[in-house]
Formats: structure tokens, sequence, C-alpha cells
């Protein structure tokens, strides 16, 4: 064998090898994402769901969305809450919004968040209506990416608000010992199961407290509401009650 040929069989080897650790990686990666999300190694490397009245996109579109994906939330801030990006990681960043019912279901949520005390003026409604007329097959992928985080921010807010509240009381008070919120891994993974229920908006009411006490407090937060505009007496000015 000349110098030619050994150089040639030397390269080949190497090539080889290294194709056959990328492979490995590539596995490997796929499986600790199937462990870490509790869904077979197949389910990780599925294609994108289409979901009830979605279109199935074809593969290279679903890739580009994907990549536009990844680029954004890399983009975000550190202090950014990192549970739709670890969301996303979760399923290969592959989209979730291509269904129009999921999209709706949403929509109405927010739009009756009022029951649970919060205001859904303070959610984009006018961004989310526009984003459930848009049809995503006929958008760029960017303009994919955009609407798919906006929705899954948005859903991702109103599930932490329901079930969490919308301030974090120990912002407030140091002192407070009530049971912390989960971290944003549980929140993702919280957040993929509501989306993997066939009723979105059933699945969304689930998030909130159980006790009666909380149902009693709806009752009373709707009488109340009803009474805006009664004469109330005012509270003298005074020092300021703390729990």
């Amino acid at each position: 064998m000349n110098n030619n040929q050994s150089k040639q069989a030397l390269e080949g080897g190497i090539l080889n090898d290294v194709g056959l650790r990328l492979g490995k990686s590539f596995v490997t990666c796929t499986l600790l994402l199937g462990l870490t999300w509790g869904v077979p190694l197949g389910a990780a490397m599925d294609s994108p769901d289409t979901g009830r009245g979605g279109v199935a996109q074809p593969a290279d579109a679903g890739a580009a969305v994907g990549a536009e994906l990844e680029r954004l939330l890399s983009l975000r801030p550190a202090t950014t809450d990192e549970t739709v990006a670890l969301f996303y990681l979760g399923r290969a960043y592959r989209p979730v919004w291509n269904d129009s019912v999921r999209t709706r279901a949403l929509i109405a949520a927010v739009e009756g968040a009022a029951a649970h005390g919060l205001a859904p003026g303070s959610f984009p409604l006018q961004a989310l209506r526009h984003a459930g007329d848009a049809e995503p097959a006929v958008l760029s992928a960017a303009q994919q990416a955009e609407r798919e985080l906006l929705l899954s921010d948005t859903l991702a807010r109103l599930l932490r608000q329901i079930r969490y509240g919308v301030l974090d009381p120990r912002q407030l008070y140091r002192d407070w010992n009530f049971t912390p919120m989960p971290g944003p891994h549980q929140r993702a993974t919280e957040l993929a199961a509501v989306l993997r229920a066939e009723d979105l908006g059933a699945a969304i009411a689930l998030q909130a407290p159980e006790p009666a006490l909380y149902r009693a407090l709806q009752q009373a937060l709707v009488h109340y509401q009803a009474r805006i505009g009664d004469d109330w007496p005012r509270v003298p000015a005074g020092v300021t009650l703390r729990p």
C-alpha cells in the first residue's frame, strides 16, 4: 500500500468513526429528551402534531419554524422565565399551535379570566385574536414562530396566574412561608400536559384550586362585581394593615 492509499484509508476510518459518534450522540440526546418529558423515544422524534382542525406542515417548513423558534428563544434575556423555552426544547422546537380549535379555546379562556379575578385586558387580546384569525400555512417561518411564542407565552402566563396568582407573595413579604411556586421545569411539564388535552378550555379550568373555598370566593367576586356602582362606605385613613 503506497502513501496515498494509506492516507485515504486513515481518513476514511476517521470519517466513519466521527459519523458513528455523531449518530450515537443524536440517539442519546433524543432518548434523554424522551426520558425527561416522560414520552416514548418514538414520540420524541415524531413529526409535528396537527391537532384537531390543524394541517400538517411539510417537514422542511416545520424545520424552518423550529429553527426560528430556537433562535428567538435564544435571544431572550437571561431574566426571562424559562417555562416556554423548556417546553419547546422538550418537543424539539416543533410548532404546537396549528390547530384553530386549540387557538380559539385559548382566546376564550383569556376572555373569561375575570371569573378567576384576573384582568383579561392585561393580556394581549387584540394580538391573540389576530393570531387566531391567521392561517399558519400562509405565514413565513418567522411569522409562525412569533405567533407560536405569543400563544404559548399567553397560555403559560394564564396557567401560572390561575394556579399560583398574579404576584409572588415573597417579593412583597420576605417571611411568607406558604408552598412556593414550582420551578420552570415543572411548569413546562404542566404546560405540555395541558396542551395534550383533548379540550384545552377544560384543561385550563382544571388548573384552578379545587377547594370549595375557591368556588365560594368566585361566587363572592361575581356578587361584588355586580355592586361596583353602589355607594360604599370609605375606610378611614390609618396604619397600613399587613398579614
